[in-house]
């Protein structure tokens, strides 16, 4: 298990790291009433390994905050949640909230049972979010790479699956590491291995171009083919 976030595209891994201590825009994307989404994280480090990992995620829409969730403790489980300013004080096992602040987003905070959830002495939480067309889902995840309990409590993290893929338009890292957007010099700095990132595009090309002709001959030759519609391609970070 790496140390820092890594970004999954096509089920290989792009392993980055992003400034500490200060919000970093991830994803910005225009919502279906055309306000304007951010979502932003945060990161910290073990100052001796330097692995890096997500400790928080934040959504704003139109500038006004909707919601935080964090490692920060809390009496149960292991995500500090906020919402429109409020703290989701002692959850149940599955918690709907409505944001006020933004009609179309609902979150659903819920517990991960099982041992393998374990993160020391409390369980995994996940906060799964749907706003507009758009919706993910930010989990807590114990620290695997070290073998002492407490240390994996202590370096517990957060993670998200951006179940519904990349919105069409948006901009910022994570963006820019699916192929969405260009990739800019500072994002390229971010990643540990850009060559990587470079093979993986020149891949899709080559395989877009592959599909294209394919399309091109069977029209050709009166044939038709079937397509299926394209589904969203989800992303995720892992650590």
């Amino acid at each position: 298990m790496h140390g820092d976030p890594i970004f999954k595209k096509g089920g290989v891994g792009l392993q980055f790291s992003i400034p500490l201590g200060r919000p970093a825009e991830l994803l910005t994307w225009v919502g279906r009433h055309g306000e304007t989404v951010v979502l932003s994280g945060t990161t910290f480090e073990n100052k001796e390994t330097e692995n890096q990992w997500f400790n928080s995620f934040a959504m704003a829409v139109d500038g006004r905050d909707v919601f935080n969730v964090s490692t920060a403790k809390v009496q149960k489980g292991t995500l500090k949640v906020v919402v429109d300013g409020l703290v989701v004080v002692i959850p149940s096992d599955v918690t709907n909230i409505t944001s006020s602040r933004h009609a179309d987003t609902s979150l659903t905070l819920s517990s991960l049972t099982g041992k393998k959830f374990k993160i020391g002495h409390k369980s995994a939480q996940t906060l799964q979010v749907r706003t507009g067309h758009v919706s993910f889902s930010v989990f807590s995840s114990g620290a695997r790479k070290f073998d002492d309990k407490e240390d994996q409590f202590k370096y517990r993290h957060l993670n998200i699956h951006l179940g519904s893929g990349i919105p069409p338009g948006s901009r910022g890292i994570f963006a820019e590491l699916a192929g969405a957007q260009p990739m800019s010099a500072n994002t390229r700095e971010m990643l540990h291995k850009p060559q990587l990132f470079d093979k993986l595009m020149k891949k899709e090309r080559y395989d877009r171009a592959a599909r294209q002709s394919r399309r091109k001959a069977m029209r050709k030759g009166g044939k038709k083919e079937a397509l299926e519609p394209e589904k969203p391609q989800p992303f995720e970070t892992v650590g």
